[in-house]
């Protein structure tokens, strides 16, 4: 076995909005079997990712909201956790006010928001986790309403990635700013991100990074894709994400994950 750590992305990567096809299920469980530790990395909060992925009984850990929450499967311990400084949040949030952008934030569970859109109604139809109304988003923070685990912030009126490239050089070093979908900006604390969880993950369970193998498919897999370990890129996956990553595979459509796992570890 090549690599004793698989961190997979899951939306576009690993599963999607219908599942995790049977085939990978089964080549995850074999690895498992063989005793490969097998991550979900993903921006999608804990309880969202363990709803959609328990039922497969797979992954000795779920890495969610972008990084700022780690947790064993099965125990549900809670490895690490880490916020955005509430300050600094509201500061981000004042700053885009002025944009065409529906912002809300994200902590253990529950997704907050100020403005009705079609994309907070999304969540509520879900019925995957709690949404929450508050007056004014922006002094909620700063009261310290909540702690803020991720920011989302959904570009229906200005260009993502122009979106993400201003906000990115205004707060370089201090937040990072990528996308998750379409006409997703996500804003992520930079100790708390991806590529953090796989850093801590390896030196938490002993594990060299030259062992380990992270797949994703999107801006917001950069962190993950980008790191000392072997990062690999979906086919399909955003070309930009492809800079970054040491090699590319098959897209999508094709079980990428599968297909590693047969090809490095199995």
């Amino acid at each position: 076995m090549k690599y004793k750590m698989f961190v997979s992305d899951y939306d576009g990567t690993l599963g999607d909005p219908t599942g995790i096809k049977a085939e990978t299920v089964s080549a995850v469980k074999e690895y498992e079997r063989r005793g490969g530790k097998f991550v979900i990395c993903t921006g999608r909060m804990l309880t969202g990712i363990a709803r959609v992925c328990d039922p497969y009984d797979i992954a000795d850990v779920y890495v969610s909201y972008q990084g700022a929450r780690i947790n064993e499967r099965k125990s549900g311990k809670t490895l690490f956790k880490g916020t955005f400084d509430n300050a600094f949040a509201a500061e981000i949030l004042r700053a885009i006010k002025g944009c065409k952008v529906i912002s809300t934030l994200i902590t253990d569970g529950v997704l907050y928001y100020s403005e009705e859109s079609r994309h907070v109604d999304g969540y509520k139809n879900s019925q995957l986790i709690e949404v929450k109304k508050v007056p004014d988003i922006i002094k909620f923070v700063e009261d310290k309403g909540t702690e803020v685990l991720k920011l989302n912030v959904y570009c229906d009126g200005e260009d993502v990635f122009g979106f993400m490239k201003e906000f990115g050089k205004k707060y370089e070093g201090r937040a990072i700013v990528n996308s998750g979908g379409s006409n997703l900006v996500e804003f992520v604390n930079p100790a708390c991100s991806k590529g953090a969880a796989v850093r801590f993950l390896a030196k938490y369970y002993g594990i060299g990074y030259d062992e380990i193998i992270a797949v994703g498919d999107s801006t917001n897999d950069i962190e993950l894709v980008r790191g000392e370990w072997h990062g690999v890129a979906v086919g399909d996956g955003m070309e930009e994400l492809k800079k970054h990553a040491d090699e590319i595979t098959v897209p999508y459509k094709e079980q990428p994950i599968k297909h590693l796992l047969e090809k490095y570890c199995l």
